[in-house]
């Protein structure tokens, strides 16, 4: 039954249709979805955490070694203001011991319109990424990702990075879309297994229309609960980590000395 009082503009998807003024209907949009996995172990010798699910929830483990004990390693999510994810690893040589925490969210977006238009719209994604890593490991594998996806068939058609080298990205993604039509979009962050040092890694993005296109026909709507703008009373990405990586930085300097 159409709602004669809706107005065409931003709206928020519950999981069930949509239906516009225009009589466009929006297709029930798909609900993020999560990965991650937390491994810690004694080098060598004893396993002591191996987490590998499907979940929102956050993970942390405690340092073995230290006084006070301190976050090791960390996997968090946020959808408000924005889609982020931010990890947190630590190794010693001196303890013997090493980590590793991955993470992977993914949320779809749609753009409402009119039923008939096969307009390509140009769409962007402003990504932050940052892969920081302090300590003596010569090199390490992995990175933060950003995969963007669009045009007619979903593909992931564009992506960014940030990783060793390169620890701190910020990149304009660009893509098509067609109105009424489910597209995804990945984060990832996935590092590698580290012994000696500190990791914070983190990704954030927000999507838009390409600027100069008339978007005035047209709305943006994303999973349930997935935010796409800055919030001045909500903290920053990586934020809920921030204790994590000062503990554990202290611990390990104490330990290197």
């Amino acid at each position: 039954m159409k709602n004669t009082n809706a107005l065409f503009g931003i709206r928020l998807l519950s999981g069930t249709v949509l239906i516009l003024a225009t009589g466009a209907y929006a297709t029930p949009i798909t609900p993020v979805s999560y990965h991650e996995e937390l491994t810690a172990e004694l080098i060598g010798s004893t396993l002591l955490q191996n987490i590998d699910q499907d979940s929102s929830a956050s993970l942390n483990y405690t340092c073995p070694f230290g006084a006070p004990p301190a976050t090791c390693a960390a996997v968090s999510f946020e959808t408000s203001p924005t889609p982020s994810i931010q990890a947190f690893e630590t190794g010693s040589s001196a303890a013997n011991f090493g980590s590793a925490a991955e993470g992977e969210l993914t949320y779809y977006y749609e753009i409402l319109g009119p039923a008939n238009d096969t307009t390509s719209i140009p769409l962007q994604l402003l990504t932050t990424m940052s892969f920081v890593f302090a300590g003596t490991q010569s090199s390490l594998g992995g990175w933060s990702q950003t995969n963007f996806g669009g045009n007619s068939n979903n593909l992931l058609t564009d992506q960014a990075q940030a990783y060793f080298g390169n620890p701190n990205v910020t990149a304009t993604l660009t893509n098509t879309a067609y109105v009424n039509t489910i597209y995804q979009i990945q984060l990832l962050i996935m590092p590698g297994f580290i012994t000696d040092g500190t990791l914070s890694a983190s990704v954030d993005p927000i999507l838009s229309f390409a600027p100069g296109f008339d978007s005035s026909p047209y709305t943006i709507v994303l999973s349930q609960g997935v935010g796409n703008g800055s919030s001045s009373s909500a903290p920053e990405p990586g934020t809920l980590l921030l204790l994590a990586v000062g503990g554990a930085a202290l611990l390990f300097k104490r330990r290197l000395s």
